[in-house]
């Protein structure tokens, strides 16, 4: 979403929750049910269910919780895609067009801790303020629909974490060295941090939803 957990939380209520599709725009009502700011992730539940047909659900998979997302890309040879909302003048139209970056291979993707010392995966991939909350995904070949007892993928992509922000150098000294970039205000980076899907997978979150239903 186009939202962090804590923007969502502080509201203590239902909020509206737009999205746009090639159907148009679609509109829900959104109550908070589980936010961890530690990750700023957050569980939503919409008033209303958007149908399938509109907006194939990403697949979320307790099968793979001992790998990280890059170790998941390089098992089954594929790419990842990373999407975002950046609010920025140059890519993200301020905030108005959702924006990917796809063919993110094992070698652009690795583990790591972000400078409050969360472990995270840092992706190879453009991304300014408002881009959190995006989606890092996998499209599913038919070795991965097997391993993971989806008979009947209908396009769906594996859901392999959520960014959480844009890696900024904080620290100070000559060694220290920095990518950063500044438009419509909103600081980006060539790197993005991304909370992992194992998060989704801890049971005060999984308990809100059935895996790949």
């Amino acid at each position: 979403g186009q939202e962090t957990a804590s923007k969502i939380e502080s509201r203590r209520g239902a909020a509206k929750y737009p999205t746009h599709t090639k159907f148009g725009k679609i509109q829900r009502r959104a109550t908070l049910l589980k936010s961890n700011r530690a990750t700023d992730t957050a569980i939503l539940e919409l008033n209303k269910k958007v149908p399938f047909s509109k907006v194939k659900p990403f697949i979320l998979s307790s099968e793979l919780n001992d790998q990280e997302p890059q170790d998941i890309i390089d098992s089954y040879d594929g790419s990842g895609t990373l999407a975002g909302f950046s609010k920025d003048n140059i890519k993200g139209n301020k905030g108005e067009s959702l924006t990917y970056t796809e063919n993110l291979t094992w070698d652009e993707i690795e583990s790591t801790l972000d400078p409050l010392g969360r472990k995270m995966s840092k992706v190879q991939a453009v991304s300014y303020g408002g881009a959190s909350g995006g989606a890092l995904t996998m499209r599913l070949n038919e070795d991965a629909s097997e391993d993971l007892y989806l008979d009947d993928n209908q396009g769906q992509h594996l859901l392999l974490g959520v960014s959480s922000n844009v890696k900024i150098q904080t620290g100070r000294g000559a060694q220290q060295e920095s990518s950063v970039y500044k438009s419509n205000g909103t600081h980006g980076s060539p790197e993005t941090y991304v909370t992992s899907y194992k998060e989704f997978l801890d049971p005060s979150f999984s308990n809100y939803f059935d895996l790949n239903n």
